[in-house]
């Protein structure tokens, strides 16, 4: 039996970019709670999404205390083990070669190359999801609380959904606020939780009850504690509090393939609800008040032909309460005024019919989904209405259609409204309004006349779109009629392909930019995974009179089934992975880029990949991070159908051209030829190894990025323009000071030339003012000192004797140059266009040498094998384009007998 009391531990995940998550949720532990009772630590938040995490780690790594024997060894609670790489001693070189060749030629898809590598099995996940591989510790925003219609006002901030998490505490803490208050069934909520969630996940995907579900999971959890008599009196009367606050409209939603239908019709509805009512009130209003006019104009008329108007005014039902002939009388006959234009009278009485009977209409649905049968799709939302067609009509087309038959029957009803304006206003002129009715369409109506319509959604699924589903699209998105249309695609598959093709092949179909191009519609490209970028989307369509196309994620696999790891996370590693980025245009906010597009929702928007630091441990026992990115090869790591495309790289497999994905993609389609690119996995265990994969799925990595570019072009995160002109600019400062400087220094030594010369004038003027002042009779007193003179033979032979020496001392260096005119280098190179591809030194040391796009041998990496294994191949090569150089190793053993040997060659 559980303990009284159990508590959850946990820390909101968040990113340093703000807002959008590693995989943004709460980390959970109510295992080891539940079962010892012992309360855990909550973790604060912090700035790197797996800070927390890894406290979690640490914290538990470090405990006194052994937990109980019950509980079951968690590995996603420790860290990731990372491998030591590259060959040890006792490797065999030959394994490790054919190992090496076989990972190139699974990457590149050699047919007919034996596949020796191990695939990885289905424990295998992308290493950043490490520690959210156990489900019952992640805590995110599903289940989602639907708020019911008459809980909340519908306007500006209204709150359609909350999370179960927050929705259920925030119940018991409106009577229980004192933190000792209701002690139990706080300490109890995590297992209550957790029993709604497995309730939810065994139905169908449809809302659920909250108040019969929340019931059942109380009941479950009283059932699996042994309280006392005083603990269960309590939990009694605070459960029973807790379901007198949940309203029987109350619902629970969990995530499913059709979740995204279901939240748009709880928000949609609620909000076309509150419009639709807003116009009853209008017609009501528009009613009473053009009665209130007739009702002055039966005072104009004798009192037999007033009883008998009196009596049509107030109708059988109102007779029984009112003597309509008394009502005439007291109203009294008519004092002068004009009476009623009779055509004008019709009018108004025709309009007071119109009004009454759609007033007598209470169940008007308030929201379409028109769905094909292949769907199933079915609903008991309050005010909503499901319309199934066949396989041979367009799903857009019928919603067109119907769009057309709501606005038809509101057009009359709109243009009356509009008819009885003008009449209480006693401003109708019957030659300027009389055909305001006969040519009135949905064309003609006012922005507050198109919402207050009952909403129309169109819903489609992307394996669903053939030719001419996608021209149906299309025509609705042109046609400007204010119906949504709602596509669900999955990530890992391309709407532009049948599902039994390779959906690898060429580049991804994306509907979202395609929809763009209709220029004038709403689009959304969004996820149930991120509730309130969806909700927030859904209320900007609402708003808008323009027809929206809405791309929504699948959350499930490309087999339609629950992803190992949960739909939650599967979908939020989806946008993770570039896979389905996040975005909104709405070409009513303006009409440049900055206005309409906004894609500022996504992980790290200005990143190609988001980048996190993961914690490993090290064989050491020590800790090291990892800077990796979260690439679509990592979503497709997730799923079964792409898992074939990736082989487990042995770790003594360690070379140049083997580089992260990330690194990879960074690479000219020609420089990436030369290598082979890795992801980081863990498996089940907890260890690390890294997967080498398939080209095309490289290639499709290629793909992702270059979209995501352009989306980051068009929100102006990224722009090649800006940093064209950012560049330019540049230059042009640089350009503009080395012209400054240069002609700084070309002042300045004008300036110090025209010191010098100023200073040397001046140093003459005073010497000759110094000799004219000298006395002369003084000067010739002084005895002259005599001074040898040079004879000229000597001088001319030493000079020749001189020359000579310099030329005999030039020689030599001359002859020196020539002597260096042949390169030589100390590292080992390969004159590769001599190669003739003989492979003779690729069975010596297949990591020394590698082959380059010609298929010719070049230098890979020296330090992989040894000076004997370079000597050796030179004096192998048929062709004697192999150099050793010297030997990068002084101390490698018959050093001295290697370099004569390699002497030849260099």
């Amino acid at each position: 039996m559980h303990t009284e009391s159990g508590s959850t531990s946990s820390h909101q995940v968040t990113d340093e970019s703000g807002g959008d998550e590693v995989l943004g949720a709460e980390t959970v532990d109510s295992s080891e709670s539940q079962k010892t009772g012992e309360p855990s630590d909550t973790m604060s938040p912090r700035d790197d999404s797996l800070d927390g995490w890894l406290n979690k780690a640490r914290q538990r790594k470090g405990k006194a205390e052994a937990p109980s024997d019950d509980v079951v060894s968690d590995p996603s609670l420790d860290l990731p083990l990372l491998p030591t790489l590259g060959r040890a001693v006792t490797d065999d070189d030959d394994r490790i070669i054919k190992s090496l060749r076989a990972a190139r030629r699974f990457h590149r898809d050699d047919p007919g190359s034996p596949d020796t590598l191990t695939a990885p099995g289905a424990d295998v996940i992308p290493a950043l999801l490490h520690p959210f591989r156990n489900a019952d510790r992640l805590r995110h925003d599903y289940p989602l609380y639907l708020t019911p219609t008459s809980a909340t006002d519908t306007g500006d901030g209204a709150c359609h959904t909350m999370p179960l998490h927050e929705w259920l505490p925030g119940l018991v803490e409106s009577f229980a606020a004192d933190p000792e208050a209701a002690r139990v069934l706080k300490d109890n909520l995590p297992r209550i939780e957790k029993s709604i969630c497995r309730t939810i996940e065994s139905g169908d995907g449809s809302p659920v009850g909250a108040l019969d579900t929340v019931r059942q999971a109380i009941e479950a959890t009283r059932g699996s504690l042994d309280l006392s008599p005083t603990s269960a009196g309590n939990w009694d009367a605070d459960t029973a509090k807790l379901l007198g606050l949940i309203p029987e409209e109350g619902r629970l939603l969990g995530l499913s393939e059709i979740t995204s239908v279901h939240l748009y019709l709880h928000v949609a509805s609620r909000i076309a609800a509150q419009r639709y009512a807003d116009l009853r009130a209008e017609v009501s209003r528009l009613r009473t008040q053009l009665k209130d006019l007739l009702l002055i104009e039966l005072s104009k008329d004798p009192v037999e032909k007033r009883e008998k108007n009196m009596m049509s005014m107030v109708g059988d039902a109102g007779a029984e309460f009112v003597d309509p002939a008394s009502l005439a009388r007291i109203i009294g006959p008519s004092r002068g005024a004009q009476p009623m234009d009779p055509v004008r009278r019709i009018r108004i009485e025709e309009a007071i019919v119109l009004f009454e009977q759609f007033l007598a209409v209470t169940d008007q649905p308030v929201l379409h989904v028109v769905t094909p049968d292949a769907l199933a799709f079915q609903t008991d939302t309050p005010g909503v209405s499901c319309h199934l067609i066949g396989a041979d009509a367009a799903v857009c087309d019928e919603a067109a259609t119907l769009y057309e038959t709501i606005a038809g029957e509101h057009a009359q009803l709109f243009g009356t409204m509009r008819l009885a304006e003008l009449e209480l206003d006693n401003s109708y002129e019957s030659p300027r309004h009389d055909h305001l009715l006969k040519a009135f369409d949905w064309e003609a109506f006012s922005r507050e006349e198109l919402i207050s319509l009952p909403r129309i959604l169109a819903v489609e699924a992307a394996d669903h779109l053939d030719g001419q589903a996608m021209l149906s699209i299309s025509r609705l998105q042109l046609s400007g009629r204010p119906v949504a249309a709602m596509v669900i695609v999955h990530p890992g598959m391309n709407p532009g392909l049948p599902t039994d093709q390779d959906q690898l092949t060429g580049w991804r179909f994306e509907l979202g930019y395609r929809g763009i191009s209709h220029r004038e519609s709403l689009i959304l490209q969004s996820s149930p995974a991120r509730p309130d970028h969806f909700i927030s989307g859904i209320e900007r369509t609402l708003e808008s009179t323009r027809a929206s196309l809405h791309v929504v994620c699948s959350c499930l696999s490309t087999t339609r089934a629950t992803p190992a790891l949960g739909p939650w996370l599967h979908g939020s590693a989806a946008i993770e992975a570039r896979a389905h980025p996040l975005f909104q245009y709405d070409p009513a906010r303006g009409i440049s880029w900055a206005h309409r597009f906004d894609a500022s929702e996504n992980p790290q928007p200005t990143e190609d990949w988001p980048l996190y630091d993961l914690p490993c441990r090290t064989a050491d026992q020590g800790e090291q991070e990892l800077r990796l990115a979260f690439t679509f090869a990592d979503y497709a790591l997730m799923e079964d159908r792409y898992r074939d495309l990736f082989r487990i790289l042995p770790d003594e497999c360690e070379g140049n051209e083997f580089i992260p994905l990330d690194d990879y993609l960074k690479l000219s389609v020609r420089d990436a030829i030369d290598h082979v690119p890795y992801l980081w996995a863990v498996d089940g265990s907890g260890r690390m190894c890294r997967l080498v994969m398939r080209r095309r799925l490289a290639f499709t990595c290629r793909d992702r990025i270059g979209f995501w570019r352009i989306l980051q072009e068009m929100a102006g995160t990224r722009s090649e323009y800006v940093d064209q002109a950012v560049a330019a600019e540049r230059d042009r400062l640089t350009q503009e000071f080395a012209a400054e400087r240069e002609a700084l220094a070309r002042t300045h030594a004008e300036d110090v030339q025209q010191a010098r010369s100023t200073a040397a004038e001046e140093v003459m003027q005073r010497l000759a003012q110094s000799l004219l002042n000298t006395d002369v009779s003084a000067l010739s007193a002084m005895t002259p000192v005599a001074r040898p003179i040079p004879t000229a033979g000597p001088a001319e032979e030493t000079d020749e004797n001189t020359a000579v020496d310099t030329d005999e001392s030039s020689e030599p260096a001359a002859a020196d140059v020539v002597e260096d005119d042949e390169p030589f280098s100390e590292e080992p190179w390969i004159d590769s266009p001599l190669c003739t591809t003989c492979n003779d030194c690729m069975g010596i040391n297949p990591q020394v040498f590698v082959y380059n796009a010609s298929k010719q041998a070049t230098i890979g990496d020296p330090k992989a094998g040894t000076y004997e294994q370079i000597v050796k191949a030179a004096e192998k090569c048929p062709s004697r384009c192999i150099h050793p150089g010297l030997p990068l190793n002084p101390d490698e053993p018959n050093v001295d007998e290697l370099i004569k040997r390699a002497k030849p060659f260099n």
